[in-house]
């Protein structure tokens, strides 16, 4: 009965995680489409440089919400911690792979936010702290998510989380910095542009 209450929670994660509320707060706004404009990323950051700052506040505010929601849906039915960040996975893949944009997405930082937020509110905390610091020393969203990313399984350990959490701690990291794998290279030739230009 518990398999069968994870697998069609993982499909609920999923599906609420392949929601792109960039490509519909765009849509809606302006009858684009968020992947054929600024960077071609959907994403808030990509909506708050050609749309506009509040629709991308907007924008990472739902992201991270329906992050929450996954786990504190879940939680109704699951109650173990380990459990339900593996069905929060499945909305992190939705996010990146999204079943509704032909399997493309965005960069998962606001959603992975708010599944560990719901699971881990003080060691999200410190992360956004570290976000925030990086965002005022670098102007650049993709450097400072990185960071705050790659800060988080450190958190974890600092914390004294158990082994699993920290493993999983560092397998969201990891997957981030892929997810940024083009932001990386424009880092390197010195192309990545500032929240604002």
């Amino acid at each position: 009965m518990i398999f069968f209450k994870i697998f069609l929670l993982s499909i609920f994660s999923y599906l609420i995680g392949s929601i792109s509320f960039s490509y519909i707060v765009t849509k809606l706004l302006t009858k684009q489409d968020i992947r054929t404009i600024g960077s071609h990323n959907s994403g808030a950051t990509n909506v708050m440089r050609t749309i506009g700052i509040v629709p991308g506040i907007i924008v990472l505010l739902l992201d991270i919400l329906k992050g929450f929601i996954i786990i504190k849906f879940s939680y109704i039915f699951i109650k173990s911690d380990i459990l339900l960040l593996i069905i929060g996975l499945f909305g992190i893949l939705g996010h990146s792979y999204s079943i509704f944009l032909n399997f493309k997405g965005g960069k998962s930082v606001a959603i992975s936010f708010g599944i560990f937020l719901a699971v881990f509110p003080l060691a999200m905390t410190i992360s956004l702290i570290i976000f925030l610091a990086s965002m005022g020393f670098f102007g650049i969203v993709s450097i400072s998510s990185i960071i705050s990313a790659l800060c988080f399984p450190i958190i974890m350990y600092s914390l004294e989380y158990s082994f699993i959490y920290i493993i999983i701690a560092i397998f969201i990291a990891i997957f981030i910095v892929f997810r940024h794998s083009s932001n990386i290279k424009r880092l390197i030739k010195g192309t990545e542009q500032k929240i604002l230009r």
